[in-house]
């Protein structure tokens, strides 16, 4: 197969986040195992002009990567791993995939997802570049027994091909662009734990959802609603500690319920679900902030409350109190009301 010059190498995306550009197997089998622990890594034929663009940045208990490379990059993994590491973004190329007795070739029409659990193996051709997703083992559990409300009982274990035509599927694909878009554009916007976090849970379910696995059918049941005391404690609970991450997945495994039945819960005995109550006591103690002033600004006073997006938190103040925060902001400066 041709090789490309180092010049001519593509920047595959995340560029602000690069981890490797070389031509050195030795220097790619130190940050590819550390990134993503395969047992072997090797360039069969191994020539001088293999190059490769390597970006990877971790999250909140996941990480994304991007890579491009010349010649062919061969890698194997045996069981256990620690991660679900998701191929669903092809950006050129092709590269082969197996996972225990299954193998399948991942182009712009193809995805799949590799689960910690059998023998991997990884053949990216030359040319090939992608963008993949990793999602540590340990966060994937914690948040299917918050789903369920229980232990699970056997490891979570995903199908392996994923059909990229189907909706779910499609969508998440849409969401992983997105959030290389963010990447790429907006640095400051994704050091939020709040947005980290946002982004973790949305992957998380989307992938619940979208993906057959083996607690699928445990996830369609209709969960048994408590009745309304942990609803109150929630409330209580929320109240006290506006100003700290309160995601929905916290909650339901802090006060023992699964996360369905928390979310049913509020439905069913106050006709709102658990984020617009978060959304509304923070935009009340916004309000008080801001009538409050202490020579802060909207921005401070907003992240101050728990809001990241400072256009959206405009439009659901004005929406609950018939002004701007910034005209709330304003009067409180002028006459200290």
């Amino acid at each position: 197969m041709s090789s490309f010059k180092l010049q001519r190498l593509p920047d595959p995306p995340l560029p602000r986040y690069p981890a490797l550009s070389t031509t050195d197997i030795d220097k790619l089998r130190a940050v590819v195992t550390g990134n993503y622990h395969p047992g072997f890594c090797d360039v069969p034929n191994y020539h001088k002009n293999f190059k490769i663009k390597y970006n990877h940045l971790f999250l909140d208990g996941f990480s994304i990567s991007s890579h491009v490379n010349t010649g062919h990059l061969h890698l194997e993994s045996g069981p256990p791993e620690n991660a679900y590491i998701i191929h669903l973004l092809p950006l050129a190329g092709a590269s082969r995939i197996q996972y225990g007795r299954e193998s399948l070739t991942v182009t712009d029409g193809t995805g799949c997802i590799v689960s910690p659990f059998r023998r991997g193996v990884w053949d990216y051709y030359c040319g090939q570049s992608q963008v993949l997703v990793r999602i540590e083992r340990h966060e994937m559990e914690t948040h299917l027994e918050a789903l369920t409300g229980e232990r699970l009982q056997a490891p979570l274990e995903f199908k392996f091909e994923m059909k990229v035509n189907a909706p779910g599927i499609a969508a998440l694909r849409r969401f992983i662009q997105y959030m290389v878009y963010e990447l790429d554009t907006c640095q400051d916007f994704v050091r939020s734990p709040f947005i980290q976090s946002a982004f973790k849970e949305m992957l998380i379910n989307g992938l619940f959802v979208a993906q057959p696995h083996n607690y699928t059918s445990a996830l369609l049941k209709t969960p048994v609603v408590s009745g309304p005391v942990y609803v109150r404690r929630v409330e209580e609970y929320v109240v006290e500690h506006l100003t700290e991450e309160l995601s929905p997945i916290k909650l339901a495994k802090m006060f023992g319920v699964s996360l369905r039945s928390l979310q049913l819960g509020f439905q069913k005995h106050r006709g709102y679900t658990l984020r617009d109550f978060i959304k509304k006591q923070r935009l009340f103690l916004a309000r008080q902030n801001l009538l409050k002033p202490r020579s802060r600004n909207v921005a401070e006073i907003a992240f101050y409350c728990g809001f990241n997006h400072l256009g959206q938190f405009s439009v659901d103040y004005k929406k609950e109190f018939g002004e701007s925060p910034s005209e709330t902001l304003t009067r409180a400066k002028k006459t200290g009301k």
